[in-house]
């Protein structure tokens, strides 16, 4: 399998802690390709996005949730996502939570790469209000919820996928401090940062 993207990319961080999380490092060949810049890309993924996923037959999957299912499907004995429905959907609206934290603090990046005079300040300071109404909401999700980041310290497509977005900000928005309103998110990243697959997939331009 091959796996296209970028090192800084928080989407394809996401697959690549997947894959090294389930042992399928040596099964997936990471392809450096940039989205406005890759003409490879472009020939197994017309949209130009990333991360895409060309598997042995010749097909290509696209957009993370999907490559990271697919993966686990690989695995059967994995426990990155539930089968128990409400357990399932619970580690699924999470990932969907961080994907959507991610989408705002991607619009965020993007927006202060713009030209100085261009920069919307309005966008920023939305975009910024956002990302901390979210982080809020994360920080007082009870432990019982099945939304929880880590119930019991599980680790599942959900969690991971929140610490990609909190590192994501770490890597880009620095200027947020997110952590001075979220200690419990400041505690629990700092344990998930320890495992193999966070510590082999570090952001990088």
């Amino acid at each position: 399998m091959q796996l296209y993207g970028t090192k800084s990319s928080p989407f394809v961080r996401k697959v690549r802690v997947i894959v090294e999380e389930l042992g399928l490092g040596k099964q997936v060949a990471f392809i450096h390709a940039h989205p406005f810049t890759s003409n490879q890309l472009l020939e197994v993924n017309p949209l130009g996005k990333i991360p895409a996923l060309k598997i042995s037959d010749g097909a290509v999957l696209i957009n993370s949730p999907l490559i990271c299912e697919y993966l686990i499907s690989l695995v059967p004995e994995s426990t990155l996502l539930p089968k128990v429905s409400k357990d399932r959907f619970g580690v699924l609206t999470l990932q969907a939570m961080s994907d959507g934290l991610l989408d705002i603090a991607v619009a965020l990046t993007l927006e202060k790469r713009r030209p100085a005079i261009l920069i919307s300040e309005d966008h920023v300071q939305r975009h910024t209000r956002n990302i901390l109404n979210t982080i809020q909401w994360l920080e007082q999700l009870p432990q019982s919820s099945c939304l929880c980041p880590a119930p019991e310290e599980e680790i599942n497509l959900g969690s991971l996928s929140l610490a990609c977005a909190l590192l994501y900000l770490d890597f880009r928005h620095q200027e947020i401090q997110w952590r001075k309103s979220a200690p419990g998110l400041k505690r629990w990243l700092q344990e998930i940062s320890n495992r193999k697959s966070i510590k082999e997939t570090a952001y990088s331009d």
